[in-house]
């Protein structure tokens, strides 16, 4: 059972980002992100997972999908389903479990009680040592939001902002499809392993 956080209509859409951040976020473009990437991206589209609720932590390829009670799984057409929590008011968090995400992003959105994209604000934030916090107003599941950071991305969290009661008494659930994320070229990962091979190799000489 899905338990409620609540819902206000707003009437725009709009992005507020934090200034502090050195990365490039890309709003509203999927290619863009793409291109400006350095390595493979790879995409979870959450469609494997079983609809209703569901444990949490949940585990992934590359990261676990948490939230203070359930997480829920979301369907509105065969085979899609999204990722979200089973109580509107929770923070739905995605921790990234490798150490080289140097680019996420997706589709951030409210859902309501039966799972259908209604009008509200979601903030979305990218942690670790570069974090960036937007919020969208009025996103819906074709409304992309990517980051790359001047640091590995730690985990991602996603909030519904509008917590007013609806006349339903039911409200939004925050909500993610088409997680992307990047990974390093096959390459790059080989010349870190030499590179540690090497040093590991220097340190025993210096014990000797």
């Amino acid at each position: 059972m899905r338990i409620s956080g609540f819902s206000a209509v707003c009437l725009f859409v709009l992005l507020a980002g934090s200034p502090a951040q050195a990365g490039v976020i890309y709003a509203g473009d999927l290619p863009g992100f793409i291109a400006a990437t350095t390595g493979p991206v790879l995409v979870e589209t959450f469609d494997g997972i079983a609809e209703g609720s569901l444990p949490s932590p949940l585990a992934f390829e590359k990261f676990n999908a948490t939230a203070d009670n359930e997480l829920y799984g979301v369907t509105t057409e065969e085979p899609d389903r999204w990722l979200s929590t089973n109580i509107g008011t929770d923070i739905l968090q995605l921790t990234f479990i490798v150490d080289y995400i140097m680019g996420a992003g997706g589709y951030f959105f409210p859902t309501d009680f039966g799972g259908l994209v209604v009008p509200g604000d979601v903030r979305v934030t990218f942690l670790g040592a570069d974090p960036g916090t937007w919020t969208l107003t009025n996103p819906d599941p074709t409304v992309f939001l990517g980051y790359i950071a001047g640091a590995p991305i730690t985990g991602i969290t996603i909030e519904a902002l509008t917590q007013e009661q609806d006349p339903g008494g039911f409200g939004q659930f925050p909500t993610v499809n088409d997680l992307n994320h990047t990974v390093p070229e096959p390459g790059a990962m080989a010349l870190v392993g030499l590179g540690l091979v090497v040093l590991s190799g220097l340190l025993r000489r210096r014990r000797t």
